[in-house]
């Protein structure tokens, strides 16, 4: 079990906690009788008599029903949707969902499902106050007490956030409010977070479903490389979820994101000249394209008008390869962007399956691996990648992938920092052609900006001779790689 906050206290009847929450307000708290003033312990426990030390009488039975008295409707902060909306959510149809303890004790058999799993309503207190919203614990040592691998959640998320590439969920603390709702300044600069509720809504989330009820930022494009209309959508939101509206919180110009970070709702613009298809089918519909889909280690076999979500390349590393879209996976691998630990020589960024983002060192020997490109093989074939020939393919249309992967690993003198102008001495990574691979209109060279087919180049490909930017029309390249001048090369 995740390691829960040693300083928190349940506050029982009476308790000076009980009048700080929600509940206890004399202005906001419960008002069930209006002879009893707000927020009185007796709006609960009419009479002061207890059949059983230590179980106050209840004025009904002590499940949801007792809750529903006031919860009927959605909360202000909309993150509980309401009764109908719950009763078909998994944290209360679900038989096994029972708070396991120790701290508070583990509900007793016949409690699953019960609003008191995961809210005790007289509130609770740890080394930073009231915890939020009558919750035991706060943020994720709510969540991880049951999702741990130990019970009764069947997969253990506690161990994906502690990967060495995971959303931030346990190292950071205090900065989640339940009410930011769609406030874009909530997930920038000093704000930026990603706890458990920021992508899931335990009051809706359910099976096929597990992003329901969540805030998100839908978009409406305009032209080419231009930035959206952003529209941000509430958690009572009943419209089909998508994904990518989810992570556009935090990875789109929607929020103040960190220096560097792409804007990835302008990025991925179905109106651009080239992207991963997350917002819409691709541009790339030839047959060459179709087939190098045909050769993808995942299955289904992608079409070139299938449309992928974020979480088909930023998921779990114990993802089967043979698994193409995650939202097709039945298996008991733990599915999403929780964490992996696929890491060097990756960018740095959570991947289901190895990138290589650094260049290659000068050697006497052919270094090219498959696992190092693995992700990319998912979806493409990797035939191209693995041959010397330079002879016409169908399923690529630059018959020199294999010889720039395999054939000049002694080529280039310059440091071997991808980043650094004129550098590149060894076998070519596929990033020194595709740098942002999730669309051309996030190219670091301007000039690349408008390119189709996914080709804008690394900082470290320079114009010929050194001079100006690296140029690509389709069948020739003007630049300089490796110590290679292409003035042109045509192929």
């Amino acid at each position: 079990m995740v390691a829960l906050a040693s300083s928190a206290s349940l506050a029982g009847g009476g308790d000076q906690v009980f009048h700080l929450t929600a509940h206890g307000s004399q202005t906001t708290g419960v008002s069930r009788l209006s002879s009893i003033p707000r927020g009185h312990c007796m709006q609960c426990h009419p009479t002061r008599q207890t059949p059983t030390p230590g179980t106050p009488t209840l004025f009904t039975a002590n499940d949801n029903g007792l809750c529903f008295t006031c919860h009927v409707s959605a909360g202000t902060s909309q993150v509980y949707a309401g009764q109908t909306a719950f009763v078909s959510a998994s944290h209360a149809t679900a038989t096994t969902m029972r708070w396991p303890g120790p701290v508070p004790a583990a509900r007793p058999a016949g409690d699953s499902g019960k609003c008191v799993n995961c809210h005790t309503p007289h509130g609770a207190r740890d080394g930073q106050g009231l915890v939020p919203n009558l919750e035991f614990f706060r943020e994720e040592a709510l969540c991880l007490a049951c999702h741990d691998g130990s019970g009764p959640a069947s997969t253990n998320i506690a161990a994906e956030v502690t990967k060495v590439r995971a959303h931030p969920v346990t190292t950071i603390a205090g900065v989640h409010r339940t009410n930011e709702g769609t406030v874009s300044a909530s997930f920038g600069t000093a704000s930026r977070h990603a706890e458990c509720s920021d992508c899931h809504n335990p009051h809706a989330a359910r099976a096929g479903a597990v992003l329901s009820g969540t805030t998100r930022v839908q978009v409406t494009n305009g032209a080419a490389g231009t930035v959206p209309a952003y529209t941000a959508l509430p958690a009572s939101n009943t419209t089909a979820v998508k994904e990518y509206e989810l992570c556009f919180k935090c990875h789109s110009s929607w929020t103040t994101r960190p220096a560097g970070q792409t804007d990835l709702a302008m990025v991925f613009n179905p109106a651009n000249e080239s992207f991963h298809p997350v917002e819409g089918p691709g541009r790339n519909v030839t047959s060459t394209m179709s087939n190098s889909l045909d050769g993808g280690t995942g299955l289904p076999h992608l079409s070139t008008n299938s449309v992928i979500t974020c979480a088909d390349c930023h998921n779990n590393d114990a993802m089967p390869r043979n698994v193409s879209l995650v939202s097709t996976y039945t298996g008991a691998v733990p599915s999403g962007p929780h964490g992996s630990t696929v890491t060097t020589p990756s960018s740095g960024a959570l991947l289901r399956a190895p990138y290589r983002a650094t260049l290659k060192p000068r050697s006497t020997t052919n270094d090219f691996t498959l696992e190092e490109f693995s992700l990319c093989f998912i979806c493409h074939a990797s035939g191209p990648f693995r041959t010397t020939s330079s002879g016409t393919r169908i399923d690529t249309s630059f018959r020199y992938h294999g010889m720039h992967l395999n054939s000049i690993n002694t080529k280039g003198s310059g440091a071997g920092d991808i980043n650094t102008p004129g550098a590149g001495m060894g076998n070519a990574i596929c990033r020194e052609c595709h740098f942002n691979t999730h669309g051309t209109r996030g190219a670091v060279v301007s000039g690349n900006q408008t390119y189709a087919k996914g080709v804008n180049f690394s900082p470290n490909i320079q114009g010929p001779g050194g001079v100006g930017q690296p140029q690509w029309t389709p069948g020739s390249c003007r630049l300089r790689c490796h110590g290679q001048n292409h003035s042109p090369e045509n192929y």
